[in-house]
């Protein structure tokens, strides 16, 4: 065996042993991979659950819900309506914090409700390069399993075990909340939320696959600047292509956008702020 499969075979046994599971499950490949091990070794003794709110874009719930049906985990959403305001809209630093807390919280009374003794997550051994994260810190006092994080499968792993049990989302992008479109410390609203994500969907139908829509600090969630991997950087340099990224954006609500040059990479929406 090679050591993916050693890992797949641990991974396997490390769920097996939880007895009933409850995946907190986004569609994303970490936690479907999670669910389909979990539906594979458990049975009718594992569910996945997602959490509903603005933060969830409509087109990660529906490719969330088909995954499910594929994989033949039962699925059940919860929802939690976002409050302008709250905790977590303020967007400070523990943002993420108060978030997981919040999302966690109602899956372990869901699972609760039905007798299921194990509430467990897609975080994978590469996300353990960053315990600081505020998010990361609610999983431990939670009692959050990380089945992939004791098999010690990173990223790349998992999705190249993925690609060899034939789960669609082996290649999926990731895809973070919306919230992460704002930077650190600039007040989140409902209405900002829904701009990003009809922004990012109009560009997801214009044929752009990983990208990322941020609201630039200090302007009221009025302008955007959008970031593209590199294929998407490339197509944008026609000005025909840039012409129609600029109308897509503004006709989800924002009055300017710029592309950046950079490119799509994790945690740039902090980076002006930084600056500034």
């Amino acid at each position: 065996m090679t050591g993916v499969a050693d890992k797949h075979a641990r991974l396997r046994e490390i769920i097996a042993g939880y007895g009933s599971a409850a995946v907190a499950y986004s569609g994303g490949v970490d936690s479907a991979l999670v669910a389909r091990v979990a539906h594979e070794v458990l049975g009718d003794r594992a569910v996945a659950f997602t959490v509903v709110s603005a933060f969830l874009p409509a087109e990660e719930l529906r490719f969330a819900k088909d995954l499910a049906r594929e994989i033949g985990i039962r699925h059940e959403c919860i929802e939690l309506p976002v409050v302008d305001g709250s905790r977590m809209m303020e967007n400070t630093a523990e943002r993420c914090y108060f978030c997981k807390f919040s999302d966690y919280g109602a899956i372990r009374n869901a699972a609760a409700a039905q007798e299921v003794g194990v509430v467990c997550d897609g975080t994978q051994a590469d996300d353990a390069a960053d315990p600081d994260r505020p998010g990361f810190k609610a999983l431990g006092p939670m009692g959050i399993r990380s089945p992939l994080l004791e098999a010690g499968i990173t990223k790349a792993e998992l999705r190249s075990i993925a690609r060899e049990i034939g789960l669609r989302a082996y290649d999926k992008p990731s895809a973070a909340c919306l919230a992460s479109r704002f930077p650190t410390g600039e007040q989140i609203t409902v209405a900002g939320l829904k701009k990003v994500e009809d922004a990012e969907a109009a560009l997801h139908l214009m044929g752009f696959r990983q990208l990322r829509v941020r609201i630039v600090p200090g302007q009221n969630a009025h302008v955007a600047r959008v970031e593209f991997d590199s294929e998407g950087l490339a197509r944008s340099a026609d000005a025909s292509v840039l012409a129609a990224v600029d109308a897509a954006v503004r006709r989800a609500g924002f009055s300017d956008v710029t592309v950046d040059p950079r490119g799509y990479r994790t945690g740039a929406a902090n980076e002006a702020a930084a600056a500034r």
